[in-house]
């Protein structure tokens, strides 16, 4: 079994706010919202959904196959996804455009403000599945170029993969008719309570109509673990107890978890306690 990965692959650039945002947006809101706060500890990395991900599977020994996109400024960052142990010979590096890149500020709570330049990301490239992919692999499908995810499932689910979902952060670019699609290619439905939300209001569907549907969802809550749901019952996953020194990549470090676990045969409550655990890990990780 293979393990596949579309996702954002980006420079980040990590900064700490030695203090709560909510306190500043209290104190400052008055219909217009003008904010402006001094971070310390600003670092870059590399980074971007997939990114984390490779990470963490690198950790675990677990190799997998990316096929997202780099810019121009990209090929030191394949060298380095090669040196954790991932295939990268299906990463398009784009002519014309840079490597995404994300500048993220914590606060801290673990709260986030961020910003997300797409570059490559938005250069036009159809996504085409990997000759090697075969029928009962695993492929995640992660934020990246909406069109390209729609591609991605499609051909996934044609070819008998085994797609987990996990919309992201470009969850909210989709149509309701085009979220359906997604759910429908896929077997798993990963997301945070947020985006557990917005896909209710955007589609109408909660738990046991989504469960219709496809078998597996999971809802990873920070602190409080994550909940996984399917015809068979309900799990709750409890967090692995952690000090919070930074919370990004948190999430990415759940789905690593759970791939790997699953590619080990784990039973998906299984896989998502590796989850939970490698989540921990990286929230205790300060960079």
């Amino acid at each position: 079994m293979t393990i596949f990965n579309l996702g954002s692959i980006a420079f980040d650039e990590l900064g700490q706010f030695n203090g709560n945002f909510k306190d500043l947006i209290e104190g400052s809101y008055s219909g217009r919202l003008s904010l402006s706060f001094l971070v310390e500890n600003s670092v870059e990395s590399f980074g971007g959904c997939a990114g984390n991900m490779a990470y963490g599977l690198g950790l675990l020994r677990c190799p997998a196959t990316l096929c997202g996109l780099l810019g121009t400024d990209g090929e030191g960052y394949k060298e380095v996804l090669k040196s954790w142990g991932m295939e990268v010979q299906f990463l398009t590096l784009d002519p014309d455009h840079r490597t995404a890149r994300a500048v993220i500020t914590s606060d801290r709570e673990g709260a986030q403000i961020a910003h997300f330049t797409p570059g490559a990301m938005n250069s036009g490239h159809s996504f085409k599945l990997p000759p090697a992919a075969q029928e009962g692999d695993l492929f995640l499908v992660g934020p990246e170029n909406p069109a390209r995810v729609l591609q991605a499932v499609e051909q996934a689910k044609a070819k008998g993969l085994r797609v987990l979902l996990d919309p992201g952060q470009i969850l909210h670019v989709f149509k309701p008719e085009e979220l359906l699609t997604l759910v429908q290619g896929s077997e798993v439905l990963l997301v945070n309570e947020f985006e557990w939300d917005l896909l209710q209001k955007k589609t109408g569907l909660n738990v046991e109509r989504l469960l219709e549907i496809l078998p597996v969802l999971v809802i990873t809550k920070g602190e409080n673990g994550a909940t996984l749901y399917s015809v068979e019952g309900n799990t709750d996953v409890p967090a692995f107890p952690a000090e919070l020194k930074d919370s990004t990549g948190a999430g990415d470090a759940f789905r690593a978890g759970f791939l790997a676990g699953l590619k080990k045969g784990y039973s998906f409550a299984q896989a998502a306690e590796a989850g939970v655990v490698l989540g921990s890990a990286c929230v205790e990780s300060a960079f």
